[in-house]
């Protein structure tokens, strides 16, 4: 009789906290649907707009870059001035 008490003591706590959990949940779920989080094609639109704003002017700042760097290998060239002259005066000297 004394194990029975027991048993029927533990399960009594037992749904006890069940049902304080179960209380719990049920609060938290009625705020989960409480709460709304509207997306509307707008902000999706205005922040894709920005989107590629920010990537067309990354995208413009490399093509400057690139034409740059284009614009210093078309000038560039295999031997300095400096040494075709040298050679020149050797030449002339030889």
């Amino acid at each position: 009789m004394k194990k029975l008490d027991e048993i029927m003591e533990l399960m009594a706590d037992e749904m006890a906290d069940f049902k304080t959990t179960i209380l719990e949940l049920q609060r938290l779920s009625d705020k989960l649907f409480d709460l709304s989080i509207p997306i509307t094609t707008e902000a999706l639109e205005k922040d894709l707009n920005i989107f590629l704003q920010k990537q067309e002017t990354e995208s413009q700042e490399r093509d400057k870059i690139l034409k740059g760097i284009d614009k210093k290998l078309k000038n560039a060239r295999l031997i300095p001035n400096y040494l075709l002259i040298l050679f020149g005066i050797m030449e002339y000297l030889i």
